[in-house]
């Protein structure tokens, strides 16, 4: 798996700093995450150690498709660019445009948002943070703006993910406020806070993002 995934992804966007592990001479470089709801303010949890130690100067013995990779904001922006560009990287196709299409416009909940269908799990079942939002390939995808937090200047069909390292991005198509293209916008934020279970900065952070977005845009 993750043979295939350096070779067909990594190296050709240049991630160079994206793995299943830290190398010994790059763990300095590790950012320390903190969990919320203590007393005191920000501490480290026993989960968070274990996300910490695990992968840190030698390979892990459970590669997870579903997640597990340390990375940087460099090499997360030129992933996410990739998409935003339906496959393309700086003039090199990565992924093919029908693949990214299916990766990100499937929705696999029949119109009923993630809260609907996973009552009984706590990260997003009770999380009203997931309002609105449904499944496709690749994460989550807005099929409700009116539901959403923090949708008031987002459109249908905005999509995302987030790491249990406190990682969150999202990738949208904004029209201006005359019509005409579509204007494709990526949001990316690291808040080295986790586990991750949905932290209500993330769609705060996603609400003031694409109201400067839009306010660049009407300028225009």
């Amino acid at each position: 798996y993750m043979d295939f995934v350096k070779k067909e992804i990594l190296l050709p966007l240049g991630m160079k700093d994206t793995g299943l592990y830290v190398p010994k001479s790059k763990v300095n470089r590790v950012a320390t995450l903190y969990s919320t709801g203590e007393a005191n303010g920000f501490g480290l949890t026993p989960d968070a150690d274990v996300v910490q130690a695990r992968g840190l100067g030698e390979l892990p013995n459970l590669h997870m498709p579903g997640g597990g990779l340390f990375s940087t904001l460099e090499d997360y922006s030129r992933f996410m660019n990739m998409l935003l560009n339906k496959g393309m990287f700086q003039g090199k196709r990565i992924l093919k445009e029908e693949t990214v299409n299916i990766m990100v416009k499937e929705n696999q909940l029949d119109g009923k948002d993630v809260t609907d269908i996973h009552r009984d799990v706590e990260v997003y079942g009770s999380n009203p943070y997931y309002k609105g939002m449904g499944w496709n390939l690749a994460g989550w995808v807005m099929i409700d703006k009116e539901k959403a937090f923090g949708a008031e200047f987002s459109e249908v069909g905005e999509w995302g993910w987030s790491g249990i390292g406190g990682t969150w991005f999202a990738l949208s198509e904004v029209p201006s406020k005359q019509g005409g293209n579509l204007h494709r916008v990526g949001i990316l934020f690291m808040s080295q806070v986790g586990p991750d279970k949905g932290l209500p900065w993330q769609p705060q952070f996603r609400f003031l993002a694409m109201r400067a977005v839009r306010n660049l845009l009407d300028q225009a």
